[in-house]
């Protein structure tokens, strides 16, 4: 109790206070009022700070989620790699107009994938975004607002398969948001090409063309060109490139750029090209880095030679310059239509082109095997913490090339 307020002294033990005990008070008294004012500060200033706190939510799309993201990477050693990861694919609220290549299958587990890293599973439930430990957004569906919350330990990884000129779209909206980028360009986290090539191994059946074969194939081609688009005009120009290409040699266009008619995925389309045609024009809709897709790869295992026109430095993709002809490697479509004219009236050099391209085939990497990548990734505690802004995403990718050709 407090003395002067008519109250007696009491010591340790409920005795009566002497001057022991009150030497042992004064010596003591300070130290406890000092740690009663300090526990009394530090108290009054964690309730200021709970009261002022912003929610998660608030914060998930302000400047500080990174700064909140990059400390949630110190748990990432500790995360239970044995644990179940959720991947969440975050489509559109319109159905059926961001399909990552059909990315989701009746049976949501990786088993059946054969990934050297398989606890992972996906999921479409959007419910689940702050348990997830990835969630997938679409490049062309980045037009609707970011969702609110979200899993600090998990990433959001941007997902694209269109060029610069095609995609990037709104990208301000998501600034700082995405913690990995699964493309097709090398630089992505998730390397993610439209397909790859391995070489074939020696003795393999289909390793090999006997010159007689490819010479016998080479005399059986009726028809010169031929071109397959699903639209136009192009920021490649690629429509006016082939119609200069017809004033010097015949171009039969199949789609909605010409007046030919060839379901797309048909197998009889290929078939047509495989056995009538001797070329093929594999024209990007645009021209940017490491940008190639189906048009090129969906040629390797026919007896056609692709034309390429793409903006992609091919030798860094790993695809030899045997496989293709580059319409960069001609002042104009007039020079290039009259090295195919020359090539068509010389069986040998056009057989020679199919024998050294049969020793290649194509693995097309289907959306599971960037899935293993990412799996493997997510159980990697040394990961490393990113936040990518909206222009290294556009860096990332390159700009939109224009065609100096035409």
């Amino acid at each position: 109790m407090l003395a002067g307020a008519g109250y007696q002294k009491i010591g340790r033990n409920n005795m009566p206070y002497t001057p022991t005990t009150g030497l042992k008070s004064s010596l003591f008294c300070p130290f406890v009022v000092s740690a009663l004012f300090i526990l009394l500060y530090i108290g009054l200033g964690s309730v200021y700070l709970w009261a002022a706190r912003p929610t998660f939510s608030n914060l998930i799309h302000s400047v500080e989620t990174r700064d909140i993201l990059r400390r949630a990477s110190s748990l990432s050693s500790k995360i239970d790699v044995s644990r179940k990861k959720l991947i969440l694919y975050w489509g559109s609220s319109m159905p059926n107009t961001c399909d990552y290549f059909r990315l989701i299958k009746p049976d949501p587990t990786f088993e059946d994938l054969n990934c050297p890293v398989n606890n992972c599973a996906w999921t479409e439930d959007k419910t689940k975004i702050k348990e997830a430990d990835a969630v997938l957004f679409i490049d062309y569906c980045l037009s609707e607002p970011p969702p609110q919350g979200r899993n600090p330990r998990g990433r959001w990884v941007y997902v694209c398969h269109e060029s610069p000129c095609n995609s990037l779209w709104s990208l301000h909206k998501w600034n700082g948001l995405f913690n990995w980028t699964m493309t097709y360009t090398k630089e992505s986290d998730i390397y993610s090409p439209y397909a790859r090539l391995v070489h074939n191994e020696r003795g393999s059946s289909v390793s090999v063309l006997s010159k007689e074969r490819s010479l016998l194939i080479a005399k059986k081609k009726s028809k010169l060109v031929a071109w397959m688009a699903s639209h136009c005009p192009t920021s490649s120009r690629r429509e006016e490139y082939v119609e200069q290409l017809q004033k010097y040699i015949p171009v039969d266009v199949y789609g909605k750029c010409g007046p030919l008619v060839c379901e797309r995925n048909d197998t009889r389309c290929s078939e047509l090209l495989n056995n009538d045609y001797k070329f093929y024009l594999a024209f990007e809709n645009g021209l940017s880095k490491d940008y190639v897709t189906e048009k090129f790869f969906n040629m390797i295992p026919l007896n056609v030679i692709p034309i390429t026109r793409s903006g992609a430095n091919f030798s860094r993709l790993g695809i030899p310059a045997v496989l293709h002809l580059d319409t960069r490697d001609f002042k104009s479509p007039k020079d290039l239509a009259e090295y195919l004219k020359r090539l068509d009236q010389d069986d040998e050099s056009y057989a020679a082109l199919l024998r050294a391209k049969v020793k290649y085939r194509n693995q097309i990497v289907q959306p599971w095997n960037s899935y293993c990548d990412l799996c493997k990734k997510m159980n990697d505690p040394n990961e490393p913490r990113k936040s990518y802004s909206a222009e290294e995403i556009r860096k990332q990718h390159g700009p939109c090339l224009l065609p100096n050709d035409l």
